[in-house]
Parts: C-alpha cells; structure tokens; sequence
C-alpha cells in the first residue's frame, strides 16, 4: 500500500501537524482470455511418425485440404486469420478440400485406421467431416493399390494388398462446442488422429 504525508490546514490558516495516512490501491489484474482448446478426445490409429498439435489463436477453421490414396497422407487445416497446419507428406495421388461456408463450423470427423499387409502401420487410411448445418465431406483414402502397378512388395505377397487391422473411429464436438484442430502423430502419412475441441462460434 501506498503512503503520503498531508498536512491538514485549519480555516485561520494554522497548520495542524502532518499526519501520515494510508491509501489502499487495490491492485488491478489483467483478465486472462479464454482457452482455444478446452478439451481433446483422444486418438485413433499407431504410434509411427513424430507428434504433431496445432495451436490455434481463435480464428475459425474454413477449409480443410486432404491428400489422399491408400492412406491420409496430409491433412492441411487453413483459418480464417491465415494461418495453416499441415501435417504429414504430401506425396499422394489425389488432393481434395472440404470447404466451410458463412455460419458453418467443423464438429465431427470418422474414418478408418488399418495398413495395407507387410506395410507398417495402423494409419489413418480413411477420412471425412461434417460440420453443424450438416454438411459432409466424401470419405477420402482407402484406396487399394491398382493391380496392374504391382511393386515388388505387392508380387512378393501374391499380388495386390489388402487391408488388415482396421478399425472404425469417430469424434464430435459436444453441443455449443466445435473443432478447433487437431493432434496426433504424422510421418509420411497420418499416423494417429484425435479433435481439440472449443467453444462454437456462434
């Protein structure tokens, strides 16, 4: 607390003795922002590649990239103040892009995790999402190798692979909540995946 000494004058002018009074300030704390993410949900799919996170500053998600063939091997989550995660490697046939619109927000995904035979794995071979006004992507990945482009692996085994492992996942976003990105685990292609959750825009 703070001090001042305040002389004290009478009306025929006479000073009255200093005295010294104390001046409670209380002190002011900065209010903290909301967290982005407030919750996650636990992952699907295996333990290869590194770990990944994104951190979200409070923009909205707008559009989500995949690249795609057998497996998940990217996906690109782009906001709406710019910014962009990416995770994984983008050597895959086929890009696609599930776009959100005014008012549309992401609260779910589903897919598969599994492996092609002799390939490692499990990764995330399947994905789609959906947002709150119910609109939904196609399901991308799981595409089996094309037989007439058999690699070695493929002739060593008997031809073209299949899947084996897999296992269905899915996550939503509670009620008044929305995906705000992602984490799990990514090398040359999604490993592992799970939802950070916040609250909805709107």
């Amino acid at each position: 607390m703070d001090s001042s000494d305040v002389s004290f004058y009478m009306a025929t002018g006479m000073a009255v003795a200093p005295t010294r009074i104390f001046l409670g300030i209380a002190a002011v704390q900065p209010s903290m922002p909301a967290p982005v993410v407030e919750s996650e949900s636990g992952v699907s799919g295996g333990n290869g590649g590194s770990e990944f996170r994104d951190t979200p500053s409070g923009a909205q998600i707008r559009k989500i990239v995949v690249h795609h063939g057998s497996y998940v091997n990217t996906i690109e989550v782009h906001y709406d103040d710019g910014n962009v995660f990416s995770h994984g490697v983008k050597a895959a046939p086929h890009v696609d892009s599930f776009v959100l619109g005014p008012g549309d927000f992401l609260i779910g995904i589903k897919g598969k995790t599994g492996n092609l035979d002799q390939d490692g794995g499990p990764y995330v071979e399947k994905i789609s999402f959906v947002s709150n006004s119910g609109n939904q992507s196609p399901t991308w990945g799981g595409e089996l190798p094309d037989p007439n482009l058999l690699n070695q692996l493929d002739i060593q085994v008997g031809g073209a692979r299949n899947f084996v492992g897999e296992a269905g996942f899915a996550y939503n976003a509670p009620a008044g909540k929305s995906i705000v990105g992602f984490y799990g685990r990514s090398g040359d292609y999604i490993d592992q995946i799970g939802i950070l959750v916040g609250k909805s825009p709107i």
